[in-house]
């Protein structure tokens, strides 16, 4: 089998770089997965989309990430799942300049953000206890997606362009011709491609270790519980890094809570043997945290809970393009949690690497900036978090 173009991986990157090619009137185009559409971490994610970091480039991509969604299913067809809920992060005294940083660096890029008080809060957020805050951020155009749906979309319009789709098809090794990739091996038979993109995330790694590559990404669990109420006042997203959890509206009578804790970067795991479900104490864990702050949880029942894989870089930020000494492959991998906020832009700066020059963006995720001593530094609600438990 031959095609101009290889995507390995039919995760949220995959399926939304194999729309912005098939837009772009790129022929021949071939997805495969080891398995299916968004069984990866996509379909793990709890799908929020929020603009706050205080690296211009990144807020920019977040925001076109948002507007992307919002319109998938005008431009597409097909639908994202998106709703737009509003989005509040709780601030204290020992985030508080960071986070007005994190609002300067929005405003000029239209980022509808603003500092709000405990008594707006209040008035924001119903069953919100303020206890500890000085204030937070509000985002009146965020919410969230629905990952799986998403990717499904993004596939299809792209199917729907000419891109073919093959699930069940992995990789066994990859095809070489001195020091170009110029294909792979797979379960299903060799498959020739002018240009593979390898957007397998957190299987991108071992994808790699047989050309020589120790890829500096490690993939720690992430797990999430669902709680029912009944009935659920309407609030928007609230994430509390002085409680080390985030908590999202799902549906009319579920909330998602989420972890913070610097903490579960360490809980390093095998992609290939990550547990399903979340445990026991960190279930008890999340939900006391997130009964402190949105206090009406304390009397809501447990509905769901998972887990699922971040694939986390050296600095928490993706790690995006072409290897050094080896032509004919791009990856995107590293993508720390940010992964779905950020795919419609990743795909565009993915996309590039078939043009001569590259998408500006391009050169702040290069793999080299890690030996380069040039790390991404952006403050995201985890490393307030850390800030907050650290009491720096």
């Amino acid at each position: 089998m031959k095609c101009s173009v290889l995507i390995v991986g039919a995760g949220i990157v995959g399926c939304c770089t194999a729309y912005q090619l098939a837009r772009a009137g790129v022929r021949d185009v071939l997805v495969i997965d080891k398995a299916d559409t968004a069984s990866g971490p996509t379909g793990r994610s709890s799908g929020v989309i929020r603009q706050f970091y205080t690296h211009p480039t990144i807020v920019q991509m977040a925001r076109q990430g948002l507007g992307a969604y919002a319109a998938t299913k005008e431009e597409t067809g097909f639908d994202s799942g998106f709703v737009r809920t509003g989005w509040v992060l709780t601030v204290d005294a020992r985030s508080e300049s960071v986070a007005r940083k994190g609002l300067q660096v929005q405003a000029p890029l239209g980022v509808p953000s603003s500092w709000i008080s405990v008594d707006d809060m209040r008035e924001i957020v119903s069953g919100i206890s303020t206890d500890g805050l000085v204030g937070g951020i509000y985002e009146a155009d965020s919410g969230y997606g629905d990952p799986p749906a998403a990717a499904a979309a993004y596939l299809s319009a792209a199917r729907e362009r000419g891109v073919t789709y093959h699930r069940a098809t992995t990789v066994v090794r990859w095809l070489l011709r001195g020091e170009r990739i110029v294909g792979a091996e797979t379960n299903a038979g060799p498959i020739e491609a002018d240009f593979v993109f390898n957007c397998a995330g957190a299987w991108v790694g071992q994808l790699l270790a047989s050309l020589g590559y120790d890829t500096p990404v490690t993939t720690s669990r992430h797990q999430i519980v669902t709680l029912r109420e009944n009935p659920r006042p309407r609030r928007p997203i609230v994430s509390d890094p002085v409680n080390l959890v985030y908590m999202r509206p799902e549906g009319s009578d579920l909330t998602l809570v989420g972890s913070n804790a610097p903490s579960d970067s360490l809980d390093v795991v095998d992609p290939e043997r990550c547990p399903d479900h979340a445990d026991d104490e960190k279930i008890e864990s999340m939900v006391t945290n997130a009964s402190k702050r949105l206090t009406d949880l304390a009397e809501a029942g447990i509905a769901h809970n998972w887990s699922g894989v971040y694939d986390v870089s050296a600095d928490g930020f993706p790690i995006l393009g072409k290897l050094p000494g080896l032509d004919g492959m791009a990856i995107a991998t590293g993508l720390s949690g940010h992964g779905f906020k950020l795919a419609p832009a990743i795909a565009e700066i993915m996309a590039s690497f078939l043009q001569a020059t590259p998408d500006p963006r391009a050169h702040l995720f290069r793999w080299t900036r890690f030996e380069e001593g040039d790390l991404i530094r952006s403050t995201t609600t985890s490393s307030l978090t850390s800030m907050t438990t650290a009491g720096t």
